[in-house]
């Protein structure tokens, strides 16, 4: 009879055991998850939909060096260096858009095949070729919405980071941004999921002729400097300043509201694979001399070809100091000449702000041609 006991309680004991490791085996996912998500999901129901950001392995580094290799000829970290300083990421504009390419695409197929042996569909958006060549950071990561009982099963097999909560860009007072969450839900994932490193605002709404709007004028950077000097020309404004961050190369884009897409406003041949062209957005010119003022202290420069008095306006007054300039009757201004430290091929014949029509010259056409488009006589 002992011996029947003592095989009765040894086998419950072991039962026990067996019992408490596979219950703490399936509840080990548990411990990988912050306290908020494992509190979110204890209260929530298996079926309600909760967004979540996960963190996933980086694309195979040797994999993306061969691709590279083959189409462009250098690595990722060759790419790397010449975004890094502006003089080689101007020779390097194609091969950096090339690499761009490439690795987004490479991104894409990783993340994607990854969702999906999770059995996740829902993706709000991940990290693609924005972090073509790793600046802030060394892996990918998407966020999704999935059911709240989908994440033991996600946990298991990827690292959860936690709740996505969706920024928000708050408007100044007496302001409505109508496009900021569009922005957001493209955008935001590039400097992580906070909107502290960001200055936005909306500049400029233009309107079709049936009174829609069909493109803004916005204004998106940063917080965060950068080792160079950007130079360049948009509409009638030289642009001088510090660094070539992104999400846009000086910080102003159009959004173009039919198409969905937001378009960087540098007149650069490479950008990200597109080409802005002022012409498919009708008064673009305009509304840039208009409303593309200095937005913050990293424009050196933010000046009006044309505007001789500095009153960040093209108006007659400037065309009738050009004249007398041109007649000797006053001498040019000092600060008439651009710097040669400051000019680049972009600026090209351009070495005055007086000279309007930028044919390498300031005289009575430029006066007559700043008078043109001050009246509206383009």
């Amino acid at each position: 009879m002992k011996r029947v006991l003592s095989f009765i309680l040894a086998f419950c004991l072991l039962t026990s055991l067996f019992a408490y490791s596979a219950a703490a085996e399936g509840n080990d996912w548990q411990d990988k998850l912050d306290d908020a998500l494992r509190y979110k999901i204890s209260e929530a129901s298996d079926d309600d939909i909760i967004s979540v950001k996960i963190d996933l392995i980086d694309i195979d580094s040797a994999e993306a060096d061969r691709r590279l290799l083959d189409v462009v000829g250098y690595t990722r970290a060759e790419l790397k260096e010449f975004a890094m300083y502006m003089q080689s990421s101007i020779e390097h504009r194609e091969d950096i858009d090339k690499g761009y390419k490439i690795l987004a695409k490479m991104y894409e197929e990783h993340i994607s095949a990854v969702l999906s042996g999770l059995g996740i569909t829902d993706i709000r958006y991940m990290s693609d070729g924005r972090y073509l060549f790793n600046y802030s950071r060394e892996y990918a990561y998407a966020v999704v919405c999935v059911q709240c009982g989908q994440i033991p099963e996600i946990a298991r097999s990827a690292d959860v980071l936690g709740i996505f909560d969706m920024p928000l860009i708050e408007a100044p007072e007496g302001k409505e941004f109508l496009y900021a969450d569009v922005f957001l839900g493209q955008y935001c994932n590039m400097y992580g999921l906070s909107t502290d490193w960001l200055q936005y605002d909306e500049l400029y709404y233009h309107r079709d002729d049936n009174g829609e709007i069909d493109w803004a004028l916005i204004f998106a950077e940063p917080f965060i400097s950068a080792p160079w000097i950007f130079y360049t020309v948009t509409a009638n404004r030289v642009l001088i300043k510090d660094g070539w961050e992104s999400p846009f190369t000086t910080g102003y884009a159009v959004y173009d509201v039919k198409n969905d897409k937001f378009v960087d406003t540098n007149y650069g041949k490479y950008y990200n694979g597109q080409r802005f062209d002022p012409g498919e957005y009708p008064g673009f010119i305009r509304a840039f001399d208009e409303y593309g003022v200095k937005m913050n202290n990293s424009f050196y420069v933010n000046r009006l070809i044309g505007d001789v008095d500095l009153d960040d306006e093209l108006s007659i007054i400037d065309a009738t100091l050009i004249q007398r300039c041109d007649v000797h009757m006053r001498d040019w201004p000092q600060d008439d000449l651009i710097d040669p430290k400051d000019r680049y091929t972009e600026f090209d014949p351009l070495t005055y702000y007086s000279d309007f029509n930028r044919d390498g010259e300031r005289d009575i056409i430029d006066a007559t041609m700043l008078q043109r488009y001050v009246t509206g006589i383009d």
